[in-house]
């Protein structure tokens, strides 16, 4: 994840040439061709916003020296967290199997 990731991400910085409005503007171009895929478009809005928070004001800063590895850490660790996040609520809404059930109720 992180090399295809890092490579992706550097590639859509400098081939913005470094400028914020740029990469915001071809995000929202591709988040918005993954709307009807409900999990995609958010993981795309997510990379979006990553590496936006990402880059400095500077476009010369942002096409030498970004950092994708921190973005696409961070972004890893929030699909991870929400991962988790989801399998905790499945958990505590699926029914307890019947030995466990019989259990409780003893």
């Amino acid at each position: 994840f992180g090399k295809s990731c890092d490579t992706i991400v550097s590639a859509v910085v400098k081939a913005s040439s470094g400028q914020r409005d740029n990469v915001d503007e071809y995000m929202r171009d591709v988040c918005r061709e993954l709307e009807k895929q409900d999990w995609r478009h958010s993981q795309c809005l997510s990379l979006s916003s990553q590496i936006l928070a990402g880059m400095k004001e500077d476009d010369y800063l942002n096409r030498e020296h970004f950092d994708a590895e921190a973005v696409c850490f961070k972004l890893w660790s929030d699909m991870v967290k929400e991962v988790e996040s989801t399998q905790a609520s499945q958990a505590q809404s699926e029914p307890l199997p019947i030995q466990q059930q019989q259990q409780q109720q003893q």
